[in-house]
């Protein structure tokens, strides 16, 4: 009968053991992922813009390297900022989630000269960054995997100044874009892991608007825009 008991026992252990392997791999059923995405890399983006009631179309290209940072150049770029993605696992591999990023800026200026010191607030910029997306994630082996995901990311900023002389100005602008990354993920640990891959953000629409007031006067100018990325990314991950 003590043998009997042993027997079972094993095998209860050896069946419960793929589980609890399962469990634990990254990506596993019931886990959240939280990421801290797009926190270095290389990215080629390229925006086209054509004013109301206008027929030429001009079109902004750059090649930047982040580290840790918002990457910006002549053309600015769009979708990769820096930001949060919380990502809920259903079922093994399959990945519903979202990333989200926020900004806001706000400068000032500072003259000296005849004894004298003038302080002035400049412009002000604020805005967000939402991408929601779904994804599979596939470990093919306990340490390496892949995780590509797709969905739409959507960008929106404005900002306002008030001139010295009596004039303001505000602007706003938007992008959206389809938008897929396939990152590499290596697990060094279990439950964590760093993700590195190209990433794709595909412009369908967008639009600045921006309005300058003079005397009372209000002047408004309008472009449609789209904007498209394309880079080699990196960020870090933790599943619970």
């Amino acid at each position: 009968m003590k043998y009997i008991k042993v027997g079972i026992l094993s095998a209860a252990v050896l069946l419960a053991a793929p589980s609890i392997r399962a469990q634990d791999k990254f990506g596993g059923a019931g886990q959240i992922a939280i990421s801290a995405e797009r926190l270095f890399g290389v990215v080629a983006a390229s925006e086209t813009q054509k004013a109301d009631g206008s027929s030429v179309e001009t079109t902004g290209k750059s090649t930047t390297i982040s580290f840790l940072s918002q990457p910006a150049s002549s053309t600015f770029t769009n979708y990769s900022f820096t930001r949060v993605g919380v990502d809920f696992f259903p079922i093994d591999g399959l990945s519903l989630g979202a990333a989200i990023g926020v900004f806001s800026v706000s400068t000032s200026s500072e003259a000296e000269g005849g004894g004298m010191t003038v302080e002035q607030d400049g412009p002000t910029l604020t805005g967000f960054v939402l991408a929601p997306r779904v994804g599979y994630a596939y470990l093919f082996h306990p340490m390496v995997g892949v995780w590509p995901r797709g969905g739409i990311t959507y960008v929106n900023a404005g900002g306002s100044y008030d001139s010295p002389t009596g004039g303001s100005s505000e602007s706003s602008s938007n992008r959206l874009a389809v938008s897929f990354d396939v990152p590499l993920v290596i697990v060094p640990a279990p439950h964590a892991a760093i993700t590195v891959g190209p990433t794709l953000d595909l412009g369908v629409s967008g639009g600045n608007e921006n309005k300058q007031t003079f005397m009372g006067v209000t002047m408004t100018t309008k472009s449609d825009v789209k904007a498209t990325e394309f880079g080699l990314q990196a960020g870090l991950a933790i599943a619970f």
